[in-house]
């Protein structure tokens, strides 16, 4: 920490940390050191200052609290001392006096008077606090373009990163959050800002209200929380018809919210599920995209929030006017952003960012999509979906000069068997991403599970594997691709499954199994598999995007061709196999146990 304010506050709160949770501890630190500055400032009348020259009680404060609460001179900011959460004992008189030490030591120093909160002030309980980092706001607030005198919408900013960066832009700002904490009155007068506040949740109790509707902002600049749900009803039960369904979801209620309250530019950051998921998620994309309102999407780096490892993204919508484009920047592009060394990152350059949104022609961090492309790709939004690396554009050249049809008119895609945990009798194998070789035909699985064996209804039968299914891994270990020899069991005691992970692919009479296997794990499928992923966290393909996969149809020479090498594969395969077994034979030719002595 080189910046003193920020060493100052963090030994604050570490003193108060031990008696008090992590948010209370940042809650009291922070009204100490607004006291402290109304009192250097002399702001305050002479009786309700911070004594210089005695250390008081915890009683003392929580009545001089109440005083300052009622100030009429602080205006609004008087409101930063009344969530007098203490109570007698609930601090020690040694943590008391070691804050109250450090305040004056910080001002005897006279480091006091160019004391600046910080966003690193925030992050010092890390999880416990969702704070915007101060590049990230500072990113956002270059994107809303000039906001000089403009009024600015930052809901559910609770540290006040957000509106601080907006207001030295020159913007009058108004704040919503659902809870006061960090409180943002002591924030205002730390900052020597004048930013309105008000407490509700924006989504069950929007405040800023006109004539009984929704009050509409210039801008909004906003990061909700990426936690927060709400129950089904809450959608059900509002006034000013703001959400079209029932939904739960706090990201897609909070963005619906804030394009309500906003005539013109809206920049939300957003968790990166918004942006591929199904359900809620994809009708709020559908109704964006065909309203014309996205104007551009930018990934943001990895680990880049200190209170989750959650991935996320800007998402930029114009309710001004409609736009038939939407631009698309690769924000984590290792060139905006460097490692902490604590596997966290941080924004190095957000300018360069903002002038790659606005004007960059580097196709491989920047690109302009049309809605009917985006429209195409079952209004996906992810930024790897059109930014593509090379071997992705070389994938497209292959693919735009062949016969391709999609997977689901060439397969079956049969999801994996749900086992009966309350009835399970059958005994059979289950296949994993871990039985996978490198090539050639799957061996028998380890794994055994048990199943129920009645009422197996032939789709349940289906589902066991038979001889040249090729199964293919969607979560997890995603785009690893498999193929069943013809020793596989019959659906029967003994026979085989897939685990959750995975699906099985069952070839119509379009394409023959092995070629599947082959084009699959080739170069150029993996790379169109690779395109497909979806999420951070958990990797996964989703159905409806493998189902409109493009297959490559070979001519008939061409798939006798692939065929035979697949048939060269697996003999090859088979003698590796062979050779290892010998080999582990011989291993154990000298001080060997054999199986039934290690039993």
């Amino acid at each position: 920490m080189k910046n003193p304010s920020d060493k100052f506050l963090f030994s604050l709160q570490y003193a108060l940390g031990e008696d008090l949770d992590p948010k209370v501890a940042l809650e009291f630190a922070l009204q100490l050191t607004a006291w402290e500055k109304l009192t250097t400032e002399e702001l305050l009348p002479t009786e309700l200052q911070l004594p210089r020259n005695r250390l008081i009680t915890l009683p003392e404060i929580r009545e001089t609290f109440d005083k300052l609460s009622k100030l009429e001179t602080l205006g609004k900011n008087k409101a930063a001392f009344e969530s007098s959460f203490f109570r007698d004992g609930l601090i020690s008189d040694r943590s008391l006096s070691e804050a109250l030490e450090i305040i004056h030591e910080f001002t005897g120093s006279g480091l006091f008077k160019n004391f600046r909160l910080t966003e690193k002030s925030f992050r010092a309980f890390g999880r416990e606090v969702e704070s915007t980092p101060a590049e990230v706001a500072e990113l956002m607030v270059q994107l809303a373009g000039d906001i000089s005198q403009k009024r600015i919408y930052c809901p559910y900013d609770s540290s006040c990163v957000l509106a601080i960066a907006a207001e030295r832009a020159g913007g009058d700002v108004y704040v919503e959050n659902p809870t006061s904490f960090p409180n943002p009155w002591v924030i205002n007068i730390l900052t020597d800002s004048c930013i309105h506040i008000r407490i509700s949740d924006p989504v069950t109790h929007p405040s800023y209200l006109e004539a009984g509707q929704l009050e509409k902002f210039d801008v909004a600049i906003s990061f909700p929380s990426i936690k927060i749900k709400y129950d089904s009803k809450v959608a059900k039960k509002d006034w000013f018809d703001r959400f079209p369904k029932r939904i739960t979801s706090g990201s897609v209620l909070a963005v619906l919210q804030i394009i309500a309250q906003t005539k013109g530019l809206a920049i939300i950051a957003v968790p990166n599920s918004i942006l591929f998921s199904r359900g809620v998620e994809h009708a709020l994309r559908r109704d964006l995209i065909m309203e014309g309102k996205i104007v551009g999407v930018i990934a943001m780096p990895p680990a880049l929030l200190s209170f989750t490892y959650i991935p996320f993204s800007l998402l930029i919508i114009n309710n001004d006017k409609t736009s038939r484009t939407v631009r698309f920047v690769d924000g984590g592009n290792e060139m905006f952003f460097e490692r902490d060394g604590r596997n966290r990152s941080r924004l190095t350059d957000s300018k360069k960012i903002h002038e790659v949104f606005v004007q960059g022609t580097d196709e491989a961090i920047a690109i302009t999509i049309p809605v009917e492309d985006i429209i195409k790709n079952d209004y996906n939004l992810e930024v790897t979906r059109y930014l593509l690396p090379p071997e992705q554009k070389k994938a497209e050249q292959i693919l735009q000069g062949s016969t391709t049809e999609m997977l689901k008119k060439v397969v079956e895609i049969i999801r994996p068997f749900l086992k009966d945990e309350e009835e399970e009798k059958f005994s059979v194998h289950e296949l994993s991403v871990s039985d996978f070789p490198a090539l050639g035909y799957v061996k028998t699985p380890e794994k055994k599970v048990k199943i129920s064996d009645s009422n197996l209804t032939s789709r349940e039968l289906n589902k066991f594997l038979k001889f040249h299914d090729v199964i293919l891994a969607v979560k997890g270990t995603v785009g690893k691709v498999a193929i069943i020899p013809d020793t596989v069991p019959s659906a029967e005691e003994g026979g085989w499954l897939v685990n959750q992970s995975c699906l099985i692919l069952r070839a119509r009479d379009v394409i023959d199994p092995r070629v599947l296997y082959m084009y699959l794990q080739s170069d150029l499928g993996q790379t169109l598999l690779r395109s497909i992923v979806a999420g951070s966290s958990i990797p996964s393909i989703q159905l409806k995007a493998l189902e409109d996969l493009q297959i490559i149809l070979p001519s008939p020479k061409e798939r006798e061709d692939i065929v035979n090498t697949f048939i060269s594969i697996a003999e090859i395969q088979e003698r590796i196999e062979s050779l290892t077994e010998e080999q582990k034979k011989l291993g154990k030719a000298h001080w060997g146990f054999t199986e039934a002595e290690t039993k």
